[in-house]
């Protein structure tokens, strides 16, 4: 048999060698697209508690009125 007759026999998921081989890169492809979101998701959401201590630290003396100018209302 040769090379290109390989890729044409049909397989028991009725499926040439070549759309195998497409299958076989799309779907670890796809999980790493998921993945990605994942870590991302986690990575901000570790970030914004990271930030929201912080500043629950930093108490009412540091933070600025609102409406105020970025000079203004400040204790150093």
């Amino acid at each position: 048999m040769t090379e290109d007759a390989a890729d044409t026999v049909r397989t028991p998921r009725d499926e040439t060698a070549l759309e195998r081989a497409d299958r076989n890169y799309g779907e670890p492809l796809q999980e790493l697209r998921n993945l990605q979101s994942g870590v991302e998701i986690l990575f901000a959401c570790l970030l914004v508690s990271a930030l929201t201590l912080r500043m629950q630290q930093h108490g009412e003396v540091h933070r600025a009125p609102c409406g105020s100018s970025p000079g203004e209302g400040r204790a150093f």
